[in-house]
């Protein structure tokens, strides 16, 4: 992260190129940036969550001794509860210890939510939107990085759930384009994101992240075998947006490490074209390389490494999920 006094350097270095005609509030871009640097490590927002899990087991253990759990009203009723307490202190809240208790009252008010709701006679099959409505709501109320990140994971899990519940198995390619749009999106806008407005210039980081890892979640299944019992035949739909992606993101990429040459580029996109035509035969390999070239882009250091991870991963689940037999694979 850079020093207050290489921010004023660049910022002067910016003015002096544009002949006087850049202004910008230095006191308010310094207070914004304090506030960033204020902000807890990643390792500080895992460790919370991790926290926050870890107390919602246990407070969910009280509750089932405590004897709610035999009234399915109670239930979502205290987890509605729980849900707007936990929006309305994080809304001013700025102690990191105090995120630990908010994400535990998170988790728990949407599990009681969803034991309470799915044990009604009717409605049964809306759990879902329920969760989704709920989770949209937080993003619109609270900011917050860790309460933004769960409620985004809380949508697009909801939707993966609903695809394996109903058994509408086949819609899980729909779910993969859409996430690749959107995570190369974001990736090539981030500065117009961040400059629309103040709520999604603290919506970026959080929705940006957990964007990566429902994708990921995506790519797993149609990646691992039995997963979802997909049709081989199909399996390529999900490849059909993140290689073009993959294809664009390599054009854009090229000028950032100074290949400007026509005929340099040119040869670079046709190379890339012929390597990324196998890819359509395994989506989750090329959606890995999307995530990993979109991080890169966007200067993504987490995203960068959960994407080589995940194409590592997805390499070698290929590879032993070849129709060949443990002698060909030793060669």
């Amino acid at each position: 992260m850079k020093t207050n006094e290489e921010i004023k350097a660049l910022i002067a270095a910016v003015q002096a190129k544009s002949s006087g005609n850049f202004a910008i509030d230095e006191l308010a871009l310094e207070q914004e940036y304090q506030q960033i640097a204020q902000q807890p490590t990643i390792g500080i927002r895992i460790l919370s969550i991790i926290g926050g899990f870890m107390a919602s087991i246990l407070l969910f253990i009280f509750i089932l001794i405590s004897g709610l759990e035999r009234s399915d009203i109670a239930q979502v009723v205290i987890g509605v509860i729980l849900i707007t307490a936990t929006l309305m202190v994080s809304k001013n809240n700025k102690n990191t210890l105090l995120d630990t208790v908010l994400v535990s009252a998170y988790l728990l008010g949407f599990l009681l939510v969803i034991l309470g709701w799915i044990n009604f006679d009717f409605w049964e099959q809306a759990i879902h939107l329920i969760i989704i409505a709920l989770a949209i709501v937080s993003l619109i109320v609270v900011q917050s990085y860790i309460l933004s990140f769960l409620a985004t994971l809380l949508i697009f899990g909801s939707i993966l759930s609903y695809l394996s519940v109903h058994e509408h198995f086949e819609l899980i390619h729909a779910y993969n384009t859409l996430l690749a749009a959107l995570v190369t999106f974001i990736a090539f806008n981030e500065a117009k994101i961040i400059a629309f407005n103040k709520a999604t210039s603290h919506l970026y980081s959080p929705i940006k992240s957990a964007l990566i890892v429902v994708f990921v979640a995506g790519l797993f299944v149609v990646g691992k075998k039995d997963v979802f019992p997909l049709q081989t035949s199909t399996i390529w739909i999900s490849s059909v947006a993140s290689v073009p992606l993959i294809f664009y993101t390599i054009y854009r990429i090229l000028p950032t490490l100074g290949i400007n040459s026509h005929n340099t580029k040119t040869l670079f996109l046709l190379l890339s074209a012929l390597a990324l035509l196998p890819l359509l035969f395994s989506p989750a390999v090329a959606g890995a390389i999307l995530i990993l070239l979109t991080c890169f882009y966007s200067n993504s250091k987490g995203g960068f490494v959960l994407g080589i991870i995940t194409l590592i991963y997805f390499i070698v689940q290929f590879y032993y999920d070849l129709s060949i037999n443990l002698l060909f694979k030793s060669i």
